[in-house]
């Protein structure tokens, strides 16, 4: 049975409220900490080592709160800067978001960077032009993939497991897409995020003994505030509200089901295994 790999996306409570210029989460206290320190001290209770996908602007305000992760033994990734979608940025403007998010980043643990997560999932055909970008910024390995189009962005001719993304340029990049339950010709997303909220448990944990049943890894992707079920809840618009608060009392109880039946661990850790090895897709 392969680890599979478990993830989260570090950024402000509130982001998504930011993202949609909706206002009134000014008048709450900062809240993030209080959600990490949660998510640490269940990791430890199982001694699982996970990667945090930080964003550099939250690492740029809460720097005790990437130290504490990186001292727990977490690996940390970058989420970008200002959590801007690839396809959003020019690519100028793509670098320097990347280039000033693990600048931070680095200057706080110590150490490199090598993993990169970009917000939204936005690694679609149309911003494969990033790929040479983060090669040049010393990124190692992505997880922006999503191998299917029912997400907002995606690659449906994606692999569903950890690949070798190869361009036309000859250039590549190890990639760890995000889980799918595939159902015939159907990929469903699961095991993360809003997609783990508004599904049955079921098929999450379907997803990942799919993962077990190939011998390759899976992966879980989470925010804190997914696991936070005391957010404050603000008068939005419908689509966001179900997006934003819909079943936040499942996150918990469902991680800790599934940390009981798989074994779960950081990207680092599964690129250090010995013979680790991954198929090639030429997606360009």
């Amino acid at each position: 049975m392969a680890e599979h790999i478990l993830t989260f996306d570090v950024e402000y409570w509130y982001q998504g409220f930011v993202q949609r210029n909706l206002d009134g989460w000014q008048r709450y206290p900062p809240r993030d900490k209080e959600s990490i320190e949660k998510i640490v001290g269940l990791l430890e209770e199982f001694n699982v080592r996970a990667t945090f996908f930080v964003l550099g602007k939250f690492a740029e305000r809460y720097p005790n709160i990437v130290r504490l992760l990186a001292s727990a033994g977490h690996e940390i990734g970058t989420h970008g800067y200002g959590h801007y979608a690839i396809t959003a940025q020019s690519r100028e403007g793509f670098r320097e978001d990347l280039h000033r998010s693990i600048s931070i980043l680095e200057n706080i643990i110590g150490e490199k960077v090598i993993g990169h997560r970009a917000a939204r999932w936005s690694m679609s055909r149309e911003a494969l032009w990033a790929v040479e970008i983060m090669l040049s910024e010393g990124i190692q390995y992505d997880s922006s993939v999503f191998p299917t189009q029912i997400h907002s962005y995606g690659l449906r001719q994606a692999p569903t497991e950890p690949f070798l993304l190869e361009l036309s340029s000859g250039v590549s990049i190890l990639e760890f897409p995000a889980q799918v339950l595939t159902l015939g010709f159907l990929r469903i997303p699961a095991a993360g995020g809003f997609y783990m909220r508004v599904l049955p448990g079921l098929f999450s944990r379907w997803a990942l003994r799919q993962s077990d049943r190939r011998g390759v890894h899976g992966m879980v992707y989470l925010h804190p505030y997914d696991l936070d079920s005391d957010t404050p809840r603000l008068s939005v618009p419908l689509s966001f509200r179900v997006v934003r608060y819909h079943n936040l009392k499942k996150t918990l109880p469902l991680l800790r089901a599934m940390m009981k039946e798989f074994h779960f661990c950081s990207v680092r850790k599964v690129l250090g295994e010995p013979g680790f090895n991954v198929p090639s897709q030429n997606i360009s």
